[in-house]
C-alpha cells in the first residue's frame, strides 16, 4: 500500500515537473522574482572553495535549502533538513541524531567525518569532533538562511573532518530576524518551543542580532522487546524520553569586524537501556552544552583581494549520567579550543586565476575525559590532554578556456600525534556551453583519530587502543548539471571511494569491551539523479534518487546502516493566494543492515506543512504532519544497545506561530 502511494505520488510530482499546467495559461504574469531558476543558480556558493561562486563553478555537487524552503516543509532541526536532501540518510538513536552520505552512516560514529560550520566557523568539538545536527544542535533552524551541503571529500581547505562532505550554514542578516519577532509551537508529546528575536541595523552601520530558543518535549513511552522479561515485565520505556534544550545567538557587525557568539545546553534522557543501563530509569541521561565566540574581519581590498581573519574560542562540555543498578556512573567530558585563521583570495592574470591560500592555528587547551562511579566512589578514567595542531592550504582556480575551469586544491593539516597529513583536490569544469555543466573530481581525506577514540577506557564498557592510524578516503565524481526549457533542472552523477585503515568500534574477544580499531576497508559506487523544475507563482518540486553499493572487504557484505536506495521527492504547491502554500516531503529508504547482520524494513515517509504566510500583517502560522503513514519504522544502532534498531516517531503534529512587529 505505502509503495503504491509513493509511486502515485512520485509519478504526480514527474507528471507536474513535466506538464506544468501554469505553463499552459497564457494569463499567467511570469513573476520570477524570487523563484525562478536563474535566480536559484545564482544563489552563491561559499563553502565549496572558501570564496563566493556560482553552483556550477563550484568543485563539487551541492546541494542548497534556503529559509524559504526551511519554512515551507516545517523542518524542526538540521537533522530534518538533511532527510530531505537528495543521497543524505539520516538515523536516531533516541539521544543522537547521525547523518549518511553515499552508503556510509558507520553505528556509533559520532558524525566526525562531516564538517559543520556556521558563518564560517567550525562547530565540531575536539572531543569526539562530533556535528551537534538534532534539538542539541547549537543554533535555531528558523535563523537559517540557507544551508549548502557540499558533497565528497573537501579535506583539502577544511583539513579531518571534511572527510564525506561540508554542510556550510549562514545565518540571516539582521534585517530578516524583525524588530522583535516572537514564535511559538506545540507539537505532538507535549513538545513546546518557543523563540524570542531581535534585529536592527542601525544609521551608524552598526547590526545587532540576538536571539533565545527554548525546548521542551516530554518525550513517549515506548515499547522494546528485548526488555520485554521477567526482569522487565511488558518492555515499556516510561517517562524516558524527556529532551529539553535552550540556545542563544548574537552576532554584532561594523563595517569589516563582525563578533558572533552562540550557546547551546541540551538535556536528553534515555529510554534505551543503552551501555547496559538500568532499563526504565530516568536517572540515566546525558547533558550536552557547547559555546563559541567568534570575531571575524573580512575586507576586499587591492585589486579585488578578498581577507578573511578571524580569532575564535570553543567550548564543549558532556555530562553522562548512567544508572547500572541503582548505582550512578558519571561520565564527562570538557572540550576547549583556541585557534585563528586567515584566508587571502585574489584573482590574477585579468582573472584567468583566482589564487586563495589560507592558515589556521588551533590550540586544543582542554581534551579532557573523566569516568567516575558515585556512592561508593571509584575513579575508572581521568585523562587530561592537550594538543595543538595547524594547516597550510591553497587552491587555484585557472580558467584554462571559455569552456574549461581547472581546480586544484592540497591541505597540509600537521599535529604533534600524526604528524604532516596532506589532501588534495583536482576537478575540472567543462562547460561546451551556457547550460550544461560536466564535473570531473578527484579528492582525498585524511582522519585521524580524535581524542574518544584514542584514549577513552572505562574499564566497564570499553578499552583502550594501543595504537590507531589515521583512516584515508579516496573519492572520485563524475557530475553533469543540464538546464533546459528556461526553468527546468537535470543532474546525474557517478561516485566511487575507498575507505582504507577504517576506524570503527568493535568487541575485544578476550574481555568483551568495545575498543576502536582501524578494521578493514570500505568501498563504494553508485549514481545520483535528480530533476528540478520552478514555475511562476511558486510552484516548486524536484526528485531525488541515490543508488550506493557499499562493501565492507572484511566481510564482502554492506557495512550497518547503509541503504542501497534512497528516493527523496520535495513539493510545493501554492494554495488560494500567494500567502497560502503546502510542502510535501516523501522519502524513501531501502532495507539497512545491522549489527548482528539481520536487516530493518524498508522506510516510507510522507511529511507535510500546511503555510499562511503573513495571513495578517506580520502574523504567519503553519500546521506540520510527520511520517503521515504512521510507519513504523527502526534505524540501526551500534553494540553499546542489546537492541539492534530503535524504533523512530509515528505520526506527529506541530502548531507553530510566528509574529513579527
Amino acid at each position: 500500500m505505502m509503495l503504491e502511494i509513493f509511486r502515485y505520488c512520485c509519478g504526480f510530482l514527474f507528471l507536474l515537473l513535466v506538464f506544468n499546467p501554469f505553463l499552459l495559461k497564457a494569463d499567467t504574469p511570469l513573476d520570477l522574482t524570487d523563484l525562478s531558476l536563474e535566480d536559484l543558480m545564482k544563489i552563491p556558493v561559499y563553502g565549496a572553495s572558501k570564496f563566493d561562486q556560482k553552483i556550477t563553478d563550484a568543485p563539487a555537487s551541492v546541494t542548497i535549502v534556503t529559509a524559504d524552503d526551511i519554512q515551507k516543509f516545517g523542518y524542526r532541526t538540521l537533522a530534518d533538513l538533511l532527510r530531505s536532501v537528495r543521497g543524505i540518510n539520516v538515523s536516531y538513536d533516541r539521544n543522537y541524531s547521525y547523518a549518511g552520505l553515499r552508503g556510509f552512516s558507520s553505528t556509533g560514529d559520532y558524525n566526525s567525518r562531516f564538517l559543520v560550520q556556521i558563518d564560517g566557523h567550525r562547530i565540531n568539538e575536539n572531543i569526539y569532533n562530533q556535528a551537534l545536527i538534532g534539538t542539541e544542535f547549537i543554533l535555531d533552524i528558523d535563523l537559517i538562511d540557507k544551508v549548502e551541503i557540499i558533497r565528497g571529500s573537501g579535506a583539502s581547505l577544511y583539513g579531518s573532518n571534511a572527510f564525506f562532505g561540508v554542510i556550510n550554514i549562514v545565518t540571516k542578516n539582521s534585517s530578516k530576524f524583525g524588530q522583535p519577532q516572537i514564535a511559538g509551537a506545540y507539537g505532538s508529546y507535549d513538545s513546546f518551543k518557543g523563540r524570542l528575536s531581535y534585529g536592527r541595523q542601525f544609521e551608524s552601520g552598526l547590526e545587532l542580532a540576538l536571539s533565545g530558543t527554548d525546548y521542551y518535549s516530554k518525550g513517549q513511552n515506548l515499547y522494546y522487546s528485548e526488555f520485554d522479561n521477567s526482569t522487565t515485565p511488558g518492555g515499556i520505556s516510561s517517562n524516558s524520553d524527556g529532551d529539553k534544550s535552550g540556545t542563544l545567538f548574537g552576532r554584532m557587525k561594523y563595517g569589516p569586524l563582525t563578533l558572533e557568539s552562540a550557546w547551546v545546553s541540551r538535556d536528553k534522557t534515555l529510554p534505551t537501556g543503552a551501555y547496559g543501563t538500568d532499563f526504565n530509569n530516568p536517572n540515566t541521561f546525558t547533558v550536552d552544552k557547547s559555546w563559541y565566540l567568534d570575531l571575524k574581519y573580512h575586507q576586499t581590498v587591492y585589486k579585488n583581494t578578498e581577507i578573511t581573519a578571524r580569532l575564535f574560542f570553543d567550548e564543549y562540555q558532556y555530562d553522562g549520567h548512567y544508572s547500572y543498578a541503582g548505582r550512578i556512573n558519571k561520565d564527562t567530558a570538557l572540550g576547549q579550543a583556541l585557534g585563528s585563521e586567515l584566508i587571502v583570495s585574489r584573482p590574477f592574470f585579468d582573472g584567468e586565476h583566482r589564487l586563495t591560500a589560507g592558515a589556521e592555528f588551533v590550540d586544543n587547551l582542554a581534551q579532557n575525559q573523566k569516568n567516575e562511579d558515585l556512592d561508593p566512589y571509584a575513579l575508572n578514567l581521568d585523562s587530561t590532554e592537550t594538543s595543538q595542531k595547524w594547516a597550510f592550504f591553497t587552491q587555484d582556480e585557472y580558467q584554462a578556456t571559455t569552456w574549461l575551469r581547472i581546480n586544484a586544491g592540497l591541505c597540509l593539516d600537521h599535529s604533534a600525534n600524526f604528524g604532516s597529513l596532506v589532501n588534495p583536490r583536482l576537478a575540472f569544469i567543462i562547460q561546451p556551453e551556457e547550460k550544461t555543466t560536466v564535473k570531473l573530481i578527484y579528492g582525498t581525506a585524511l582522519r585521524p583519530p580524535n581524542a574518544y577514540e584514542l584514549y577513552y577506557e572505562d574499564g566497564v564498557t570499553s578499552k583502550r587502543p594501543l595504537h590507531l592510524d589515521p583512516e584515508k578516503n579516496t573519492t572520485y565524481e563524475a557530475i553533469l548539471e543540464q538546464r533546459f526549457f528556461s526553468n527546468y533542472r537535470a543532474s546525474a552523477g557517478v561516485f566511487s571511494y575507498d575507505i582504507v585503515d577504517m576506524i570503527r568500534q568493535v568487541n575485544d574477544p578476550e574481555t568483551n569491551l568495545s575498543i576502536f580499531q582501524n578494521s578493514g576497508e570500505i568501498t563504494a559506487e553508485g549514481f545520483e539523479l535528480e530533476l528540478e523544475g520552478v514555475w511562476p507563482a511558486g510552484l516548486r518540486g524536484n526528485i531525488g534518487y541515490t543508488f550506493q553499493d557499499a562493501t565492507d572487504k572484511s566481510t564482502g557484505e554492506a557495512p550497518a546502516n547503509s541503504p542501497q536506495h534512497i528516493g527523496k521527492v520535495n513539493l510545493i504547491v501554492p494554495l488560494f493566494s500567494d500567502a497560502w502554500s503546502l510542502g510535501t516531503n516523501l522519502q524513501y529508504l531501502s532495507p539497512r543492515k545491522t549489527n548482528d547482520s539481520s536487516s530493518t524494513d524498508e522506510v516510507w515517509l510522507i511529511n507535510m506543512t500546511l503555510l499562511a504566510k503573513n495571513i495578517q500583517p506580520g502574523l504567519t502560522l503553519s500546521l506540520s504532519g510527520y511520517n503521515l503513514l504512521n510507519q513504523k519504522y527502526k534505524d540501526p544502532v551500534g553494540l553499546e544497545f542489546r537492541q539492534t534498531g530503535i524504533e523512530q516517531d509515528g505520526i506527529t503534529f506541530l502548531l507553530k506561530m510566528v509574529l513579527s512587529y
